[in-house]
């Protein structure tokens, strides 16, 4: 899997990667070392890599307020050995050997606000590919449109939203790699531009998100018959 999937600042990138080794160091510090695929200039190809991420509470603030309890919100996410994580990830000695980490999840949504270099909101979304189908949009063009499977959210209600793919290459790395075979199904995460918000037949609101990059993370497959 591409490990270095997006590029928030200078400093903070998201990572995603297989956890190869943890350390619970103390109540105040929790250590997670994923493995990922990058690619080497010096061997022009791609090779395994890992990076050793550090979350620590953060002190009180001087303005009174309670620091972000950083390690202990990744402790009880209960992550294991073989585990695929996306982590925010600052780097600040320049290179991707070792980093303080912030968010850390198994999938959903991150979302990049406009900065000074972005106009627009950026967003890495990853989940369980459902569904693939292949699309005409109103212009005559073809696309290819998806199910994501977000997982749940804190009140047990299932999440999913709707990736569409326009690029022609894109769009056939993702049938080799990602549509729903056998009862197989593929966990990805996505490298996406803004939402863009719908109503469906129900009048909820859903979103609908365009992709330009991804990353094939795992697969599941249907038990039983």
């Amino acid at each position: 899997m591409k490990g270095i999937f997006m590029k928030k600042n200078e400093e903070i990138f998201l990572v995603i990667g297989k956890v190869c080794e943890i350390q619970d160091v103390s109540p105040q510090k929790y250590e997670l070392t994923v493995a990922y695929d990058r690619y080497s200039q010096t061997e022009k190809r791609m090779e395994e890599a890992r990076s050793r991420i550090i979350f620590q509470n953060q002190e009180p603030r001087q303005d009174g307020k309670e620091g972000i309890p950083w390690a202990e919100i990744a402790r009880k996410k209960r992550f294991r050995i073989g585990s695929v994580v996306a982590a925010l990830v600052r780097f600040p000695m320049g290179d991707f050997e070792q980093g303080n980490g912030y968010r850390v999840v198994y999938g959903g949504v991150i979302t990049f606000p406009p900065d000074e270099n972005h106009d627009y909101a950026r967003n890495a979304i990853g989940g369980l590919v459902t569904w693939m189908k292949d699309k005409i949009s109103s212009k005559g063009e073809p696309y290819l449109s998806m199910g994501l499977y977000l997982g749940k959210d804190r009140q047990g209600a299932m999440q999913s939203t709707v990736i569409q793919v326009i690029d022609r290459q894109m769009m056939k790395r993702c049938r080799e790699a990602l549509e729903p075979k056998g009862g197989i199904k593929s966990y990805a995460w996505f490298r996406c531009g803004e939402a863009y918000e719908y109503l469906d037949r129900e009048l909820n609101e859903r979103s609908i998100y365009t992709a330009y990059d991804m990353t094939k993370t795992g697969t599941c497959q249907k038990q039983g018959r």
